[in-house]
């Protein structure tokens, strides 16, 4: 008995988990799965209610009832880049819930009945967040704007003509990658794909020519919507400090906050009592403000992950400080600076 009890009691937490194995690997490959005998599959696309733009990343959930008195059995998916999804082996005859989640917003719950071989597919509304696409279309050559050119965001949306100086605008577009499309009748059609981050502004350059380019014709630039709310990019083209975005914290690849500021010229990073200080002129500790509001001395900015980051501003005295962030930036010799940070909560 000492040697067989751990064996059967192994034997029994395997039995247990492989149900569990199972059903995650058929959830994985629902997109693409066979339906069994006697079963029915319910397939699908979930799009933006206003802009009837497919969400990519939707989680749809379906949950049904065998009978009056057995809990409720539920299958998850998430929407491929088309928005699309596919839930396979469910029952007929029976009725099911279905309704999907975007980013924190709810569909209704609609109610489905599968009893013919393949139904129709279900198109399930979501109101999700909107972020802003805009640019110009141009000519390769010269620079100048080409106006009355087609441009098209995803396969289902009416394309914008551009105006005279080349520019267009879709002002609601839901996070998500999307293919965009440009077509005129006097240039070659140019087709890529762009990422539209949530709670940002999305800036494209196209480049058209009359031939085929051998580079890429297409730019893109993206500015956080809160980052133009508390003036970001205003102040970086305007003063001399150090500016640092998502993008260039991501290249960096950084284990903790202090990370961060390992490539900026004039701080250095010194061990203390209570974990990394940063120090700029005179070895003068920096004073810090989050979100606009100052911070206490015990800060650190390894009490940040560099998720946790959006944006960094790094201004290394008095002198370099704008006005709005003046009144942190006092000590006792005048040399201590500022360091501004921006957190993805805002």
């Amino acid at each position: 008995m000492r040697i067989t009890a751990p064996i059967i009691l192994i034997a029994l937490l395997l039995a247990l988990l492989a149900p569990a194995r199972s059903h995650a690997m058929q959830v994985r490959r629902d997109q693409d799965c066979v339906t069994q005998p006697g079963s029915a599959a319910l397939h699908g696309t979930i799009v933006d209610r206003e802009t009837l733009l497919p969400l990519q990343g939707a989680e749809v959930t379906v949950r049904w009832f065998a009978d009056a008195r057995a809990r409720a059995t539920e299958r998850r998916i998430e929407t491929d880049r088309a928005g699309r999804f596919r839930l396979c082996d469910l029952p007929r005859n029976v009725r099911l819930e279905l309704n999907a989640e975007f980013m924190g917003e709810e569909s209704e719950t609609r109610s489905v009945t599968i009893s013919d071989d393949e139904p129709p597919p279900e198109v399930v509304h979501v109101r999700a967040p909107h972020s802003t696409l805009n640019g110009r279309v141009i000519e390769h050559d010269t620079k100048r704007g080409i106006a009355s050119a087609a441009v098209r965001l995803g396969a289902n949306t009416a394309p914008r003509m551009t105006a005279t100086d080349g520019a267009f605008l879709f002002d609601k577009v839901p996070p998500g990658v999307y293919s965009l499309e440009v077509q005129h009748l006097a240039y070659m059609t140019v087709s890529d794909s762009v990422q539209v981050e949530f709670s940002s502004t999305v800036t494209a350059t196209v480049r058209m020519a009359p031939n085929v380019i051998p580079m890429s014709p297409l730019e893109v630039s993206v500015r956080k919507t809160f980052l133009e709310r508390v003036g970001f990019y205003l102040r970086q083209q305007r003063t001399g400090g150090t500016f640092l975005t998502r993008e260039n914290i991501e290249n960096m690849h950084p284990l903790q906050g202090t990370d961060v500021m390992r490539g900026v010229a004039g701080v250095r990073i010194q061990r203390g009592r209570f974990g990394n200080v940063l120090l700029g002129r005179g070895a003068c500790p920096f004073r810090f403000v989050m979100d606009g509001a100052r911070v206490g001395p015990g800060f650190s900015l390894d009490d940040l992950t560099p998720h946790a980051i959006e944006a960094v501003e790094v201004y290394m005295g008095p002198a370099d400080v704008p006005i709005e962030f003046q009144g942190f930036s006092s000590d006792i010799n005048g040399m201590c600076g500022v360091i501004v940070i921006w957190t993805r909560r805002g």
